[in-house]
Order: C-alpha cells, then structure tokens, then sequence
C-alpha cells in the first residue's frame, strides 16, 4: 500500500511526502490549504481504493504553522482515523470538524480505562444490576438522558409506559447513589452509559424481543 500512495502522490503533488507507518500512510503536502488538501485526499481514497480493492479511509488535519507542529497533528490524524475506521456511516474523508465528538469521546474512553477509579460506583453496580437480574436500569437511565430528560420521548423508544419509565429513573437513584437531578452528573453519567452502549443495547432488545 505504502508504495502505491507513494506513487500516486509523486504524480499529483510534486512537493508531496510520504511516509509509511504500518497501515497507515502518512503525506505531507507543503502549500496547500485544506480545500485543495481536502480535494486531493478524496481523489487518493477513489485512485487508490480502485487499485488496492480494498476500502480505505482519509484524514485530514489543519494545517500546520511549522514543523514542531507535525506530531500533534499526526496525533489528530490517528484520533480521526480511530472513528473513521470503526465505523462505515462516516465520512471516507473526515477532518477534526466532522468527527470531533468521537473523538472527545475516545480520549474519554481512553482516560477511564487509565484510571477506572474516574468511573462513578453507582454506573458499575447498575450494568451488573443488570446483567444479573436481567434488568434495563441502564438502559432507562441513558436513553432518558439522550432525550434530554424528556419521559415521554424516552419511554416511547424504550416502548415501555411512562410511568414505569419513571419508576426506574426513581428506583436507579434509590439503588445505585446516582443523583440524576445535578446536571454534573447527569452529564458524567451519560458519558459512561454512552460508551458502554446501553442505549443501543436497549434498542437491539427491544427488536428482538418485544417491549417488556
């Protein structure tokens, strides 16, 4: 791959530099401004994508102001390519613009797993909550968040009544410590409840096994 980017790069960009990191192909394209770096990275993804016949991905950082600049902006570069790549809904050409959500949310990720004592007790207790007595306190409590507190929005895509919807908002503050009226934490909470995926879980068992 590395040898066939050099190549294409060679014959688009004269001033073009690459460099070949495992997968990942690194260029350099002194003079440009991020339109043309832009335009030039999607025809790269076509040309190459063609000949390589597998599917690819590009990243384009800012640009930079001199060379002290480059590791961060390789580190920008990585950051979006971890979304981009985990994911086929994304853009196959992607800036920090595009994907700067998923990538707060990785480095979230990342500092949690360093340091799992960040992580409020109360979320632990209610996923094990969950998986062992096969309940959907998670599940409630995230969704409710993503409907920015909205019961009667949650409750319809959880396909439950409101009613019940509120009885496990109640009972997860009664059983696990978790303070849903502070805004902190509501925050805090949906971070984690987010990147363990239990809104989505909740939507793949409600598909397959009925509202409950």
């Amino acid at each position: 791959m590395g040898a066939a980017a050099a190549r294409h790069w060679a014959a688009v960009h004269d001033e073009a530099a690459v460099a070949t990191v495992g997968r990942t192909v690194y260029t350099l394209l002194p003079q440009a401004r991020p339109a043309e770096a832009r335009r030039l990275a999607e025809q790269a993804i076509a040309a190459l994508g063609r000949i390589l016949e597998i599917p690819l991905r590009a990243a384009v950082s800012r640009a930079a102001g001199g060379p002290a600049e480059l590791p961060e902006l390789r580190a920008e570069v990585d950051d979006i390519l971890r979304v981009t790549t985990a994911s086929p809904d994304t853009p196959t050409v992607a800036g920090l613009a595009e994907t700067h959500a998923q990538v707060l949310l990785l480095h979230f990720a990342d500092e949690l797993a360093r340091r799992p004592r960040l992580r409020h007790p109360g979320i632990d207790a209610m996923l094990e909550h969950d998986r062992v007595r096969d309940t959907d306190y998670a599940a409630s409590v995230a969704i409710w968040l993503d409907a920015v507190g909205n019961v009667g929005e949650a409750a319809k895509r959880l396909t439950i009544h409101p009613n019940t919807l509120k009885y496990r908002l109640r009972r997860a503050r009664e059983l696990f410590g978790i303070d849903l009226d502070h805004p902190d934490v509501r925050l805090s909470c949906w971070l984690q409840l987010r990147l363990t995926g239990a809104d989505a879980c909740a939507h793949e068992a409600r598909v397959r096994f009925g509202p409950s």
